[in-house]
């Protein structure tokens, strides 16, 4: 197996190079990480998420069969490190695997490859309407890791539709949500008009008032798969087409959170946020009034000072 090289090469050998699975498993579970650590080097290395033999899944499955184990299982690393390769949704998968993955997640140490199959696996399960609500609530935290997820992810790909994007929604946690977008987004993957829509109302919903902070990051990450996409087509790829409806949808998602930026500056938020309070003190406190004027005041005076600064930055910075 060291000795090949290409992708080519490495998919014409996949049945045999499965076929060791099960030993390299049993390796594992003596103590012994060199063979299922080759295994796992040639199927990342094949670059294709079809790589693992079918009729190998069968016994992938079975390392599932312990819901709760009673003692540190020596295989959990091998399930976590293999979940992204189970196939949810055939196989027999269920409610009992999606409990045992998310315990073997939360007994072993954190890695990077650990967190890659971990967010990959977990996407996945998200994408199938009958295995996402077994997912327990603290392993979406994963998502906050934001590893770095392979160029040909399964998870990627699945995890970006409707019903995942309302799920991640429905947790409530701006960051959550934010790092979820951040690792869907790829220039590798384009997306359905009805997952694209669900991203626009998410952005226009979930992260406005205080929240806009996080539009930043979401803004940058844009900015940069364009730049990719502008480098990427010169000259133009054999699947051009579909990159280029990628590029323009994440043109859209970058043109609405700039529209929704210029519509609502920080500034503006916290002069709102303080006429409120005033305006409660004014009505619980009679005697209140002349600080809330002053107040007011204040918040205006600082609203002048930022618009202007903001008109000087505009006139002095290049249009991207």
């Amino acid at each position: 197996m060291a000795q090949i090289e290409t992708k080519e090469q490495i998919s014409s050998k996949r049945k045999a190079a499965t076929a060791f699975f099960p030993y390299a498993a049993w390796q594992e579970r003596d103590g012994d990480h060199t063979m299922i650590d080759a295994f796992l080097g040639v199927t990342k290395a094949s670059m294709s998420g079809e790589f693992v033999w079918r009729k190998v899944l069968p016994f992938i499955v079975t390392l599932f069969d312990k819901t709760t184990p009673d003692r540190p299982d020596p295989l959990n690393r091998v399930i976590v490190l293999m979940s992204p390769y189970v196939h949810w949704g055939a196989f027999g998968a269920n409610k009992n695997m999606v409990i045992r993955w998310a315990v073997a997640a939360s007994t072993i140490s954190y890695t990077a490859e650990v967190g890659q199959s971990v967010v990959d696996a977990l996407l996945q399960i998200a994408s199938i309407n009958s295995l996402r609500q077994h997912i327990p609530p603290d392993t979406w935290a994963w998502l906050n890791k934001r590893p770095s997820l392979p160029s040909v992810c399964r998870g990627r790909s699945r995890g970006s539709t409707a019903d995942v994007v309302y799920a991640v929604r429905a947790l409530q946690e701006v960051e959550t949500l934010k790092s979820y977008l951040l690792l869907v987004w790829s220039e590798g993957d384009y997306l359905c008009p009805k997952d694209l829509a669900e991203m626009i109302y998410s952005v226009k919903e979930d992260f406005k008032g205080l929240r806009m902070l996080h539009r930043e990051d979401l803004l940058k990450h844009l900015n940069h798969l364009l730049a990719d996409y502008r480098v990427r087509q010169h000259p133009p790829p054999r699947w051009y087409p579909l990159t280029r409806r990628a590029e323009t949808q994440y043109a859209r998602l970058r043109d609405v959170l700039q529209e929704i930026m210029k519509a609502e500056s920080p500034i503006e938020i916290l002069t709102r946020t303080f006429s409120r309070s005033i305006n409660l003190l004014d009505f619980a406190h009679p005697s209140g009034r002349n600080q809330s004027h002053t107040l007011h005041s204040g918040v205006q005076s600082l609203s002048r000072t930022h618009r202007c600064s903001c008109s000087m930055l505009a006139l002095g910075s290049p249009t991207p």
